[in-house]
């Protein structure tokens, strides 16, 4: 006989937590190495980023780079357009890379989202491409003006007249009869150096040319054409100078006025694709998660 109010198995919930107490529960990481885990892991995307940052802005910061430090340069656009555009991409690099890591380090868990992240991506994009766009227009602008006037008022035109005068006088002593002999004008007497002087030494050895802004015949056939050398090069510096003009600053220019306008287009690509992303259905794996979610807490 058994009383009606006892039983002798345990209920079914009471048996499937009683079994899963017995089963051995898998070890959870620790904070420290979970901490690890994500230092890691955050170091990892802050490289990412930089590296990306980096192959962007490379080529147009290396042109920029070269009309910045190069003094003949210097001399025929006459502006800080180079320079400035550089300390522009510093910022610009530098601003990203902290907010990237102050993303990944210190924004709230629930702002911590792709949408998040596409934002920030589109706004470092939009602001290179104006910067690109504004350096590379300016650059083909002056490069433009200064070609313009080498190969039709050389000897007037105010970013080349300087040299010009320079180049007169440095001629003037060259073809005395006791400075015609030696290597370069810099060994003869009265030679006084200047800037102007230095910049056509750089010109004359760049180029691989002879005058300037002139044609220039020498009282003898045994005097040099060049100025800091002997070799007598047939073409002028002034042409030199015109060609190197249209096709490599000029290309620099147009170069990065073109990707800037490409980075441009890629942001608006990328914020109507995020756009569509918050317009479309929601994901059958989060609306199965979320029912799982409910059917635990219910349990």
């Amino acid at each position: 006989f058994v009383p009606a109010d006892c039983t002798f198995a345990p209920s079914f919930r009471q048996s499937k937590i009683r079994v899963g107490a017995m089963q051995p529960q898998p070890q959870q990481p620790t904070r420290p190495a979970r901490d690890e885990v994500t230092r890691k892991a955050r170091g990892i995307v802050l490289t990412m980023n930089g590296f990306a940052a980096l192959m962007l802005v490379l080529i147009p910061a290396w042109n920029a780079s070269v009309l910045a430090l190069s003094g003949v340069y210097g001399q025929l656009l006459r502006t800080y357009a180079p320079s400035l555009f550089l300390v522009v991409l510093f910022v610009i690099v530098g601003f990203y890379l902290s907010m990237v890591a102050t993303f990944a380090r210190s924004a709230q868990s629930h702002l911590r989202t792709t949408q998040t992240l596409v934002m920030l991506v589109g706004a470092i994009l939009t602001t290179l491409g104006v910067a690109f766009m504004l350096f590379g227009h300016e650059i083909v602008r002056l490069a433009g003006v200064a070609r313009h006037g080498l190969e039709q008022n050389c000897q007037q035109h105010p970013a080349s007249r300087p040299l010009f005068l320079e180049a007169t006088l440095l001629y003037d002593l060259r073809f005395r009869p006791e400075c015609a002999s030696k290597l370069s004008v810099e060994d003869c007497d009265g030679f006084q150096d200047s800037t102007n002087a230095r910049l056509l030494k750089q010109i004359e050895a760049g180029f691989r040319c002879s005058t300037f802004c002139t044609k220039l015949d020498p009282p003898h056939a045994s005097y040099p054409h060049s100025l800091f050398s002997r070799a007598s090069y047939d073409s002028s510096c002034q042409m030199a100078l015109v060609r190197n003009l249209e096709y490599y600053v000029e290309d620099a220019g147009a170069q990065a006025y073109y990707q800037g306008c490409l980075l441009v287009v890629s942001s608006m690509a990328i914020a109507f694709l995020s756009l569509f992303g918050l317009c479309g259905p929601e994901r059958v794996a989060a609306k199965q998660m979320s029912a799982t979610q409910q059917q635990v807490q219910g349990f």
